[in-house]
């Protein structure tokens, strides 16, 4: 029996079910002509380029080869509009203290430039572990047009700010931008906001920021007129780290309805906290904070970063309409058969009466660390029952562990 029988868009419907399934995909494009055009979209929708230097002999210089010649195959010259997604990842051989110092990760400024002009309907970029070569020197009238993205991923090992400002002004509007790095030198200076060398930055609706030294990207995104919703920050610097974030939340804070922060390891003064400026975030709907427990310090007679995620909870402002508080916990240190009776050690009681403060909370989760509270959430829910008695019966079940 034909499938031509059937209307275009049952047929639609059912391909769509097999988005993420490429061999089934690939088995409906030949077993019937009407089902191709579909298939083939979806086959291509996603294009991943993967480097491993571990698994193969071929050189970073010939893959990038390879990569830019995929834009000039007769099948590309077809498909390039079914393209939503195009990602260039290298594995191997960028551990935690990144690249050996012979292994060449910069990617040609030609493929950057392909890959803007000849995908039109790209919406989503990512370029993981690799280093971007130097784009500040590349003038504005040899740039592709700016494009607009839903998604943005940048990971990397370190790179200069300029050259990741100058990369993220090719591109005028991106809805959720991710940078992670091990480290991001500094060498622009002070600049106008929302500007790098008179290259405007991008609009962007949620920003995520991973790694060391990344909070220098944030003077060069502050804009009043921004139109950031969500901010995630994973940072593990203190001192003028916390001044930068903090200015970032007093101009952009007033719009921001989800405000992650991963609070560093150890605290030396508990005033720090008070520079992010949480009271600024009036908009406010859902707040995760993600603490690191220190289980060798926790006897220690030092301020801890419990008192400055107690001391962030109170300084924001009670009418607010907070629905959602997510409690992420993880632990490092040598001693890892104490974790529950470990957090004895802190207050719960003050977390309880800050949290208590917020009477609209539809949801507040627990999470638990890979290598935290794993097996142990049993144990976990009576201790949090206990400790935390006017918020486990405010909420019921809507006090959730994951």
């Amino acid at each position: 029996m034909s499938l031509l029988v059937l209307p275009p868009e049952v047929t639609d419907i059912v391909i769509g079910h097999l988005h993420n399934d490429k061999a089934s995909l690939a088995s409906c494009s030949l077993v019937c002509k009407a089902l191709t055009p579909t298939s083939q979209s979806y086959i291509f929708r996603s294009i991943v380029f993967c480097y491993n230097p571990m698994s193969s002999s071929t050189s970073s210089s010939k893959f990038f080869e390879l990569v830019q010649a995929f834009f000039h195959t007769q099948d590309t010259a077809t498909k390039r509009h079914e393209i939503r997604e195009f990602t260039i990842v290298g594995e191997g051989g960028l551990g935690r203290h990144g690249p050996s110092v012979d292994d060449d990760r910069i990617i040609p400024i030609s493929l950057v430039h392909s890959v803007l002009q000849e995908l039109p309907n790209l919406r989503v970029f990512r370029l993981l572990r690799f280093n971007l070569p130097p784009l500040s020197l590349i003038p504005s009238c040899e740039r592709p047009p700016r494009r607009q993205l839903s998604e943005l991923d940048f990971r990397s090992h370190a790179v200069s700010l300029s050259t990741l400002s100058a990369f993220l002004c090719y591109f005028e509007e991106v809805n959720h931008l991710k940078v992670s790095l091990i480290g991001c030198t500094d060498d622009i200076g002070t600049t106008a906001s929302g500007s790098v060398n008179g290259d405007v930055l991008p609009q962007i609706s949620r920003l995520s920021i991973s790694g060391w030294k990344t909070y220098r990207l944030l003077r060069h995104l502050l804009t009043p007129n921004s139109t950031l919703t969500s901010l995630r920050l994973n940072i593990f610097d203190t001192g003028p780290a916390t001044e930068d974030i903090g200015a970032f939340i007093r101009v952009a804070g007033t719009k921001l309805e989800y405000l992650h922060i991963t609070l560093p390891t150890l605290y030396s003064d508990v005033s720090l906290v008070d520079r992010y400026n949480v009271s600024s975030c009036v908009k406010l709907v859902e707040l995760s904070l993600a603490l690191v427990l220190d289980l060798d310090c926790l006897q220690r007679p030092q301020t801890t970063n419990w008192d400055c995620m107690i001391s962030l909870l109170s300084a924001i402002p009670t009418p607010l309409n907070l629905r959602q508080f997510t409690f992420t916990l993880s632990f490092v240190g040598s001693v890892r058969d104490q974790r529950i009776s470990s957090l004895q050690v802190y207050d719960w009681g003050l977390m309880d009466q800050a949290l208590a403060r917020f009477r609209d909370l539809e949801r507040v989760a627990f999470l638990g660390a890979e290598d935290g509270l794993v097996g142990l959430l049993g144990d976990l829910r009576d201790f949090i029952t206990e400790h935390l008695p006017i918020l486990s019966a405010a909420l019921g079940e809507r006090l959730v562990l994951l």
